[in-house]
């Protein structure tokens, strides 16, 4: 029997980009079950484009869900993603496989779907997958949010919660539950925007990546280490204090999003890779 997929792709404000996210899922070799498209209370034309894209394809759906605040991206994604998986089980009974969330600023090469399965058919192990973006440095055991395709068991036992930093979360919690997490180089996906212009700026994308960083129980150290890579990454100095800003902000709210057990194994885990990247240095 072939894997059901669930593809979702939650969408705000993207009329000028989203058009280019579609025509790459309609290219896909491999269909998907259903696509759910969720119009996360736009304002501009892509409430249109998207229920234009639902009529044209028998398995795509139109979905309007309400919030309030504005983009507010990284908790915002993990509740459309939670709302939209609730919706297809119960409100349309679809059984699937495998969820794939996918982002209305990116385009997905032809057998994205195609290869992800692939590697997921050929370990068992391996419980969330995505491929790698095109000119982004990759971390190989950590699957990219804009791409990430999750076992439905694995979606089932993470039990995502709307919070910033969602797809480290289901990362670190699958991982941390036993299974096998990695982004595959063979697997093409290309951002129209640079991770982060999403939240409005660079800088405020990395204040909130400081944030998640917090939340998530990441250890001072590897914050601040964390903070100069992406000012390498991006060429730009100012990322630093607005990464940390954002990481102390979390720290004096008492933000508590995260369950103990998994915080104190991320921490745990950061701590062990500081120590092997010292060791390592001095052979």
């Amino acid at each position: 029997m072939s894997s059901r997929i669930l593809v979702i792709m939650p969408a705000r404000n993207e009329e000028e980009l989203v058009g280019y996210a579609l025509a790459s899922l309609a290219n896909q070799s491999v269909k998907p079950s259903l696509a759910l498209l969720i119009d996360d209370s736009s304002t501009d034309k892509t409430p249109q484009i998207l229920r234009s894209f639902a009529l044209r394809y028998r398995w795509a759906k139109y979905l309007r869900i309400e919030r309030p605040g504005g983009r507010n991206v990284g908790a915002a994604v993990a509740r459309a993603l939670i709302i939209g998986v609730k919706y297809a089980t119960e409100v349309l009974s679809l059984k699937w496989d495998f969820l794939l969330k996918i982002d209305a600023d990116t385009v997905y090469e032809k057998n994205y779907i195609a290869k992800l399965l692939e590697k997921f058919m050929r370990n068992k192990h391996l419980g969330v997958a995505s491929g790698v973006t095109v000119n982004e440095p990759v971390n190989p055991e950590h699957a990219r949010g804009p791409g990430l395709m999750i076992r439905r068991i694995v979606w089932e036992q993470v039990n995502l919660k709307p919070i910033i930093g969602w797809d480290s979360y289901i990362v670190f919690k699958a991982q941390m539950l036993g299974w096998e997490t990695r982004s595959f180089n063979d697997v093409k996906m290309f951002v129209l925007r640079k991770t982060g212009v999403s939240e409005g700026s660079i800088t405020r994308g990395k204040y909130k990546q400081g944030y998640a960083s917090s939340i998530l129980g990441y250890p001072l150290i590897t914050a601040f280490g964390r903070s100069l890579r992406l000012a390498t990454i991006y060429r730009s100095v100012k990322i630093v204090p607005y990464f940390m800003a954002g990481y102390f902000s979390a720290k004096l709210s008492k933000v508590d999003l995260v369950e103990k057990e998994l915080k104190s194994w991320i921490t745990r885990k950061q701590y062990s890779r500081v120590l092997k990247a010292l060791f390592l240095r001095r052979i």
